[in-house]
């Protein structure tokens, strides 16, 4: 959606079309190779296992969960979306460009954690990360909107920088409990 907002916003038409028609043509070209048990999930994260391969970035899904999480199809999308279109943009900037999804399911919550390698130190500011993209005011959402996500099922997430086999990695660790339905409306 970013990118096709961004498309539009310059007037780049013909463009915006090309990406719409890649995009259903992407679905004729790659089955459906990660079952994380979830459907929704698995459109997603093979949609981006596929992406990452053409960039040559190793992908790796662990874990799987028990059936449909509950979670509405526009959620799964944004928190799944996002995740793995950060993880994407910084792995492809690194020499050993690498993401790492695990899914956890026990009985009263639901875990996510993605990993992808980065090249540059965590950009935060206030306890946040900010957007290492030049056009700040048109980038910079992804992060809010998977902790909107993430609290409107009433769920908790952990952010770090951290170093696997001497590589530095950025970590997502997201916790969602099960019983809990997102709410409502907000007062």
């Amino acid at each position: 959606m970013g990118v096709l907002r961004e498309l539009a916003s310059q007037k780049r038409t013909e463009e915006v079309k090309e990406y719409i028609d890649t995009i259903w043509n992407i679905q004729d070209e790659f089955d459906l190779k990660i079952h994380t048990g979830d459907a929704l999930f698995d459109v997603i994260v093979n949609y981006y296992f596929y992406l990452a391969q053409k960039e040559h970035i190793d992908f790796a899904v662990t874990g799987k969960l028990t059936g449909k999480t509950g979670f509405e199809m526009f959620d799964v999308t944004t928190l799944m979306g996002n995740l793995l279109q950060n993880a994407l943009e910084a792995a492809a900037q690194t020499a050993i460009p690498k993401i790492r999804v695990e899914m956890i399911e026990h009985k009263k919550e639901i875990f996510i954690i993605v990993s992808n390698s980065m090249a540059k130190e965590m950009n935060a500011s206030k306890g946040f990360l900010r957007t290492s993209k030049a056009d700040m005011a048109n980038h910079g959402f992804g992060l809010k909107n998977i902790a909107a996500t993430i609290y409107k099922y009433h769920g908790e997430y952990y952010m770090e920088s951290i170093v696997e086999n001497g590589e530095a990695m950025f970590k997502i660790s997201i916790a969602i409990p099960k019983e809990n339905s997102p709410e409502e409306e907000r007062v």
